[in-house]
């Protein structure tokens, strides 16, 4: 069964990291009220491996029953990061459902962009077909608890263009977990395979973050 959502990240401008964080909660447990789930991650600071000073202070996901209901709830704004996506879980450790936290979860955020000769299809085909294989191994040989991947949707006729093509959350128990994933052998692993589907020199969000599901 799929599973629809729209993806929005925000700014948290000149407001104090505490602050965002809880304006930003605030803002989405209102919304959650007229949605069928919302799940709001804030980032904690930390910068994830490979990537600079986090570009979004916080990221909300809010799901709907089908694509056209989550491409309805787009805004036409093109300079704002928000996609209409299909989710998918991609493995869990047997213990996943008792270790992840509704209130505070620690994870990686990262979106990428599909290889320039590959059309949206070929690009999650290949995800699901071939790289979900080594994201078992993942989560078989390393610390990752949970790894789900969202897919943009394709826009209809007129539509903007999304701001990525994919999106992986990668969850964890701590900050040192993060660290002693990425100090070993799985990112390279990872990032060899992601030359045959993944734009590898395009410009990429990558966030250390707390999930909070509202």
């Amino acid at each position: 069964m799929e599973t629809f959502k729209v993806i929005r990240m925000a700014k948290r401008g000149n407001l104090l990291p505490a602050e965002f964080r809880q304006e930003f909660l605030e803002k989405h447990r209102e919304i959650r009220r007229a949605a069928k789930k919302v799940v709001v991650s804030v980032s904690t600071g930390e910068v994830a491996a490979g990537g600079k000073e986090a570009p979004f202070d916080g990221m909300a996901a809010i799901y709907y029953s089908s694509a056209s209901e989550a491409r309805a709830a787009l805004g036409d704004d093109p300079s704002k990061v928000e996609v209409a996506c299909d989710e998918h879980q991609m493995g869990q450790k047997p213990e996943a459902d008792r270790l992840i936290k509704a209130q505070g979860q620690l994870k990686i955020v990262r979106t990428v962009i599909r290889r320039k000769d590959l059309t949206p299809a070929q690009f999650k085909d290949y995800w699901l077909k071939n790289h979900a294989s080594l994201e078992k191994r993942v989560i078989a040989e390393s610390p990752v608890i949970r790894i789900v991947a969202s897919f943009a949707l394709p826009p209809e006729a007129g539509g903007n263009e999304p701001s990525f093509d994919g999106m992986v959350e990668l969850y964890f128990n701590t900050v040192e977990d993060i660290r002693a994933m990425f100090a070993g052998p799985i990112p390279d692993m990872m990032r060899k395979d992601e030359e045959n589907f993944v734009q590898m020199d395009a410009p990429a969000i990558r966030l250390v973050a707390e999930e909070f599901v509202l």
